[in-house]
């Protein structure tokens, strides 16, 4: 249900030719027409995209499969799994000492469901001066292998050093998270710096542990042994009012929680 909120349903028998009229009919009003068949499939029906283009001129088709509508996969079938491999982040998803993982959910087909939008808005934006819609053939696959998600900076090494991305250790956060106050939650992210590791030493009540060797760098507070310690103080945090004035239109934070600027 949350992803077909405020829109409207038909159901339509597309091997019946009442299916078809009643189809082409809609194509005759409609700016966008959206197919996930498998390669080949409107055309048999008599719905290629010669004959939608007649239908409307201004009609924006994207065509949606596993593969593409062209090359050797195009009929191959697909999941989730497979999608994700082929298109390369399962590489380095996961434990280092263990197989490879599939991230939660339908991770590809939302992925490639926002490229398809985002090339349709394109298209639309397009029409506006070429006065005519176009045709947009989409590989779920290649969505995957043409993502931006974590390739940047593994390409980069690859060009430069030939090395193959990897799945990496599992890193756990440090005084990082979501925690309980008395009348809500606060959300700290991992101090990158002494300063930020600092701020939240201050904030916890426990500046005396400012400059402990155990929190001044990334790799002694990334051990186990000493998050706990940091965990264990924000988890106390519980008895403190952090937000003062609930019903105030700004909430006002503890001044070690504030950002700080440089004066001019």
């Amino acid at each position: 249900m949350h992803l077909n909120g405020n829109k409207r349903g038909i159901t339509l028998d597309l091997k019946s030719a009442i299916g078809v009229k009643i189809l082409q009919a809609m194509v005759k009003e409609a700016d966008i027409l959206v197919e996930s068949f498998r390669p080949g499939v409107m055309k048999r029906l008599g719905l290629s995209e010669n004959v939608l283009r007649q239908l409307n001129q201004r009609l924006i088709t994207i065509s949606i499969s596993n593969f593409g509508q062209t090359g050797p996969y195009r009929d191959y079938k697909a999941s989730e799994l497979v999608l994700f491999g082929m298109g390369g982040p399962l590489q380095v998803t996961g434990m280092p000492e263990r197989e490879p993982v599939k991230l939660g959910g339908r991770i590809v087909q939302y992925q490639a469901g926002a490229v398809a939008a985002l090339l349709t808005m394109i298209a639309m934006w397009n029409r506006g001066d070429r006065g005519r819609g176009e045709y947009i053939d989409l590989s779920i696959m290649e969505t995957q292998a043409g993502s931006m998600d974590r390739w940047v900076p593994m390409l980069v090494t690859y060009a430069y050093t030939g090395q193959t991305a990897r799945r990496q250790p599992s890193i756990p956060a440090t005084a990082g998270g979501i925690f309980p106050t008395s009348n809500g939650y606060v959300n700290t992210l991992n101090p990158s710096s002494p300063e930020r590791m600092d701020r939240i030493l201050d904030m916890i009540g426990r500046p005396e542990m400012m400059g402990d060797p155990r929190f001044t760098t990334l790799e002694e507070r990334f051990k186990p042994e000493n998050a706990a310690i940091l965990d264990g103080d924000l988890h106390r945090l519980r008895p403190r009012v952090l937000f003062h004035d609930p019903d105030a239109s700004v909430v006002r934070l503890p001044r070690s929680m504030l950002p700080r600027t440089k004066g001019r």
